[in-house]
């Protein structure tokens, strides 16, 4: 039978927090770290609606913040395939003009 306690809530709340803080700062495997922590306290704790709502505040900042993450991950994958595709367009109109110019050279 899980038992809820205090000092099990306030290391709950301050696994939660650390994830929290470890995201805003971009250290995502400091999360997992911490999720995983918290993951093992829950399965041996009952927690009340109070603190739910506390660990599901944190959550949806981290989401957010993830959110923001993929995003801007999706934006610079983005740009890294037009500057990709750009290069191979040049370099190819490069090879091009190479294989011309040869051309002109050999009947010129």
């Amino acid at each position: 039978m899980l038992l809820p306690s205090k000092a099990a809530d306030d290391e709950l709340e301050a696994v939660t927090r650390q994830a929290r803080q470890a995201a805003e700062a971009g250290q995502w495997d400091q999360v997992a770290f911490h999720y995983a922590r918290r993951d093992a306290l829950l399965s041996r704790t009952a927690i009340g609606p109070d603190l739910a709502g506390r660990l599901l505040e944190h959550d949806r900042a981290i989401e957010a913040r993830l959110r923001i993450v993929h995003r801007a991950w999706r934006e610079c994958l983005a740009q890294v395939q037009c500057m990709t595709r750009r290069d191979s367009m040049l370099a190819g109109g490069a090879v091009a003009s190479n294989r011309q110019g040869r051309f002109k050279d050999v009947i010129g």
